[in-house]
C-alpha cells in the first residue's frame, strides 16, 4: 500500500456506493461520502489505490477502463471486524480519544416511526 491511496467503497444498493479515501496509515484523507460509480472513478483516474469494500470489483473495473493502475485488496469485500478492532485498539493505545471507532451515516433513514409510535 505504500504510495498508494486507500479506497473503501460500499454498494448501497441504490445504484451508487459509500466513498471513503485513507492514506498508507488507515487516517482518513478527507470525509466519506455517497458518489455514483462513475463519480467515484472520475474522482480517483490517476490516483494509485487499493480497493477494498464489497463495491471493489465494479469500481476496479472502472478503473482499469480509465487506464489507473488501482489494486484490488487481498481480502476486498465487506469488512473484516477482526481487523476493525486490531485498528481501534491500535489507535486507543497510540492515545486516540474513546471515540476512535463510530458509526458513521451518510443519509437519514428510509424508514420513519408510524405516527403515535415512539422510536
Amino acid at each position: 500500500r505504500a504510495g498508494r491511496r486507500i479506497v473503501a467503497a460500499i454498494d448501497t444498493r441504490r445504484d451508487d456506493l459509500f466513498l471513503q479515501v485513507f492514506d498508507a496509515e488507515f487516517v482518513a484523507t478527507g470525509d466519506a461520502q455517497v458518489a455514483t460509480i462513475d463519480g467515484a472513478a472520475a474522482m480517483l483516474t490517476g490516483v494509485s489505490v487499493v480497493l477494498t469494500g464489497d463495491a471493489t470489483a465494479a469500481l476496479a473495473e472502472r478503473l482499469r477502463l480509465a487506464g489507473s493502475d488501482a489494486i484490488v485488496a487481498a481480502k476486498a469485500g465487506l469488512l473484516d471486524v477482526e481487523i476493525l478492532a486490531a485498528i481501534a485498539a491500535e489507535r486507543l493505545a497510540g492515545g486516540a480519544a474513546g471515540d476512535a471507532l463510530r458509526p458513521l451515516y451518510l443519509r437519514a433513514p428510509d424508514v420513519t416511526p408510524a405516527p403515535g409510535r415512539r422510536p
